[in-house]
């Protein structure tokens, strides 16, 4: 799967096999699988009812101490059959455990007029689970007043699904040459959705009116090559501002790209501004991804802050769908190399508390019952 929660499963697995678990990853029949050392079953021809009998078919054969069903709610085809699964699995004799790792706790569609259900649903499949984990505070906090008291609740970083493995002889003045930047122009990027991306273009048609020598990358955002009818207004109205604010030759955007090139983009920026419209959190990988590159992050409050998450020390805070804020606070950044350079470094000592060493290890815990 393209997309962070793809990137999260595989980095997992391939690290806790190199911790001497054996890993078994269960996908789509439709989903692209690269090589790589990971046993993968494509055996799920859609994630409605039938899907119980692909998994319990695999559970058989490979008699797993443990499924970790990685979760959020676009996923599994908006169908309600992953919720009930957990409770599925507790009628199979020698059942295994069930754990599960909400990625988002946005409620499902489901169908029409599902009203409440969408809600409750999302408690019904945390409470059939055995362990629980959470990627942040916001998302802890939620479901500590679902879950009960004897099933494992714990928060889990997801880390950078971005290693920093640029490709073979790069050159960060080459790279950034590539899209017309001279030594004096400065390279803000944005990474992931397109969350805060409106906020972003009205921060930057405030920066180029000031004068600063700006330019913005939007790195792998699929809005732009989409298919959903949202996603396509949404790319229009983008488009049409920036030609309204004579940001033309000042966007630019790289579609898609494999991780070594989004690698190469995150070194060769000098800040990320990802003003998500939600507020800053660890669920946000590709925030993560900037941490891990020592890129100094401007980025969005929230009432609920994860742990060294720390204003003007490892990022700099601003309000939400605050265009003017946000502004400022880059031209400051631009402006000050040494406050550029503090929130570096500040971003790489956060960033080792989310290596997938640390993450898999955190899993394995879980798994043998030491939480």
């Amino acid at each position: 799967m393209r997309g962070g929660i793809g990137d999260y499963t595989w980095l997992l697995a391939q690290t806790l096999r190199s911790l001497g678990v054996y890993v078994v990853v269960l996908c789509r029949n439709g989903d692209p699988v690269e090589p790589g050392g990971v046993p993968v079953e494509r055996c799920v021809s859609s994630w409605g009812r039938p899907s119980w009998r692909s998994i319990l078919e695999v559970a058989g054969r490979f008699n797993p101490d443990w499924i970790h069903i990685q979760y959020n709610h676009t996923i599994f085809d908006d169908q309600p059959a992953i919720h009930f699964l957990p409770w599925r699995l507790r009628l199979v004799r020698r059942r295994p455990r069930v754990a599960i790792t909400f990625h988002d706790l946005n409620v499902p569609y489901l169908f029409r007029k599902a009203g409440p259900l969408r809600r409750a649903i999302l408690s019904w499949l945390a409470l059939g689970c055995d362990a629980v984990v959470t990627t942040n505070e916001q998302d802890w906090r939620r479901l500590r007043f679902v879950t009960r008291a004897r099933r494992e609740l714990v928060r889990v970083p997801v880390g950078s699904t971005i290693l920093s493995e640029r490709p073979c002889g790069f050159d960060r003045t080459s790279w950034r040459s590539q899209i017309g930047l001279t030594a004096d122009d400065f390279l803000i990027v944005q990474f992931g959705y397109a969350w805060g991306l409106e906020t972003l273009t009205e921060a930057m048609s405030l920066l180029i009116r000031d004068g600063c020598p700006v330019h913005l990358l939007i790195l792998g955002c699929s809005t732009f090559d989409s298919d959903d009818e949202s996603a396509q207004r949404l790319a229009n109205r983008l488009t049409l501002r920036w030609a309204e604010c004579g940001l033309d030759g000042r966007v630019h955007r790289t579609g898609y790209l494999p991780s070594p090139e989004v690698s190469g983009w995150l070194a060769a920026a000098d800040i990320a501004g990802l003003p998500y419209p939600d507020g800053a959190c660890f669920r946000h990988t590709s925030m993560l991804a900037a941490l891990a590159h020592g890129l100094p992050v401007v980025t969005t409050q929230t009432n609920v802050l994860d742990p060294g998450l720390e204003h003007g020390q490892s990022v700099y805070l601003v309000p939400p769908n605050a265009p003017v804020e946000l502004a400022r606070a880059l031209e400051r950044l631009l402006r000050d190399k040494d406050l550029r350079n503090r929130l570096s470094q500040g971003a790489k000592r956060l960033a080792r508390s989310f290596t997938w060493d640390v993450i898999a290890q955190r899993h394995l815990h879980l798994y043998e019952g030491i939480y």
